[in-house]
């Protein structure tokens, strides 16, 4: 499948420095690891308005993702309970 490079909107950054520090390490690591190599089989594809993006657990978190030209670009990280509502926010903003 090959390498993919892993770009953070800058929301997608605010996001991650919101969340406990161990559990920054471990959402890094397991993006590092897991969308680097193959992000489509570790992403599961949403469906309806955000049928253009996956998402990908790491715990109670979701970090929801495109794929495109072996880039994938983190749109958004957050609890399951709001991670949904908060990318639909975001998709029609500028920080796309």
């Amino acid at each position: 499948m090959g390498s993919f490079e892993i770009v953070y909107r800058p929301s997608a950054v605010k996001d991650i420095a919101a969340i406990p520090l161990k559990r920054q390490q471990r959402i890094k690591d397991t993006i590092e690891c897991k969308l680097t190599t193959n992000p489509t089989l570790y992403g599961v594809p949403l469906h309806g308005n955000l049928k253009a993006f996956y998402k990908l657990r790491v715990g109670d978190y979701r970090v929801v993702f495109t794929v495109s030209n072996h880039i994938v670009r983190i749109f958004c990280i957050g609890l399951r309970k709001d991670i949904y509502k908060k990318t639909e926010r975001r998709e029609g903003s500028a920080d796309k």
